[in-house]
């Protein structure tokens, strides 16, 4: 599994390992979607200290969850992106779109 996940303070907290790419995309999607169909579901933060690698379709999967938190009222933040991850989003500039919390 690519992902572990715990509730911390009111956060379903998702902590994301290794790498967020075409093979571990689906599993996160679909727990993702799942988290967003439970009425106390309200704010989710995903811990990216562990992500080493990130290609498009991770990419892609955090912009379609972000919009969909967004319409949904829910509060989405990424925290302690590890430095690859830092990079991605500053050189693809989906830092200005999500909330980071280093």
């Amino acid at each position: 599994m690519s992902f572990t996940h715990r509730i911390v303070d009111g956060y379903d907290l998702i902590d994301l390992h290794d790498s967020l790419d075409l093979y571990t995309v689906p599993e996160l999607k679909d727990f993702c979607w799942s988290l967003l169909k439970k009425p106390e579901t309200k704010r989710i933060m995903l811990v990216m200290e562990d992500l080493g690698y990130i290609d498009s379709s991770g990419l892609g999967m955090l912009t379609n969850l972000h919009f969909e938190c967004k319409q949904q009222g829910i509060q989405l933040k990424l925290a302690s992106l590890s430095p690859e991850s830092a990079k991605i989003f500053s050189l693809t500039k989906m830092d200005l779109t999500f909330d980071i919390n280093q």
